[in-house]
């Protein structure tokens, strides 16, 4: 895993895009040196865990610059994934950083019913996790194919 500290300017985009890119499924990590400390060892255990942590700013810059490499396991068109209308509701919420019991209270869930919707579409998006999920969604965004009328 490729993992950076930085302070005040993030590293270059190109550099991240290609530790983005160059792995399946991308290993990259970014710790920003001017957070809390509680933060900066939550994500240093999120990293210990195997995740991808990209900052929400830096991973839309990225996005805006073009689209990082799709998952590769799995069709790219969101109608042939058959993605349900809770799960995009899902989705969204988690890409917008939210935990999953604050997705369960703005859609009225179980939590455990939320741990069920993410565990779906990890397999349906074929991802390895909820960030590889969120980074789907994000670039369905940017390229126009998030549904606005859904299953």
């Amino acid at each position: 895993m490729l993992v950076l500290a930085y302070g005040g300017h993030p590293p270059d985009h190109e550099l991240l895009r290609q530790g983005l890119n160059d792995h399946d499924p991308p290993r990259l990590g970014l710790l920003p040196l001017n957070v809390r400390i509680d933060v900066l060892l939550a994500m240093v255990r999120l990293l210990l865990c195997g995740e991808i942590l990209v900052p929400e700013p830096i991973l839309r810059a990225l996005l805006s610059a073009g689209p990082v490499a799709a998952p590769r396991n799995g069709p790219a068109d969101p109608a042939i994934r058959d993605l349900t209308r809770r799960e995009w509701e899902v989705l969204a919420l988690i890409a917008k950083g939210k935990q999953n019991k604050i997705v369960a209270a703005e859609l009225g869930l179980s939590e455990h019913t939320v741990k069920l919707h993410i565990h779906h579409l990890i397999n349906k998006l074929g991802v390895s996790n909820r960030t590889g999920a969120a980074i789907w969604f994000l670039a369905q965004g940017e390229a126009g194919g998030t549904p606005t009328s859904s299953t």
